[in-house]
């Protein structure tokens, strides 16, 4: 197995843990709630076991998080300037374009549209 793929099961693991600490949730309830064994998901939260699709579902359901928190999934970031431009093209005054609200809007169309 590469490294890098190594790595970010790791990272995924110790997220998942973290969480679930922080929920006050034992690994035991998890592996029963997943129906595999407590070392099973264990060897997941250690890195050395990847996790199938439905299992990252079944975590975070039990966890009542989003999967994109596990998988630490980040939108594209967007330069300040191309959102500044984008704003006022769409009616904004300069002044305007910098208020953090016209710009989280601005911010969220753009990352939309990269999804299309």
């Amino acid at each position: 197995m590469e490294l890098d793929k190594q790595q970010k099961m790791k990272e995924r693991g110790r997220r998942i843990e973290v969480i679930r600490k922080s929920k006050y949730v034992s690994a035991t309830e998890i592996a029963a709630y997943l129906g595999i064994s407590r070392r099973s998901y264990k060897r997941v939260e250690d890195g050395v076991r990847d996790m199938l699709c439905h299992e990252v579902q079944s975590i975070c359901t039990y966890l009542g998080i989003h999967p994109l928190r596990v998988m630490a999934v980040q939108e594209p970031s967007i330069p300040q300037d191309r959102i500044r431009k984008m704003a006022q093209e769409l009616g904004f005054s300069a002044a305007e374009s910098h208020n953090p609200r016209i710009y989280a809007l601005v911010q969220r169309a753009l990352s939309a549209s990269h999804n299309i």
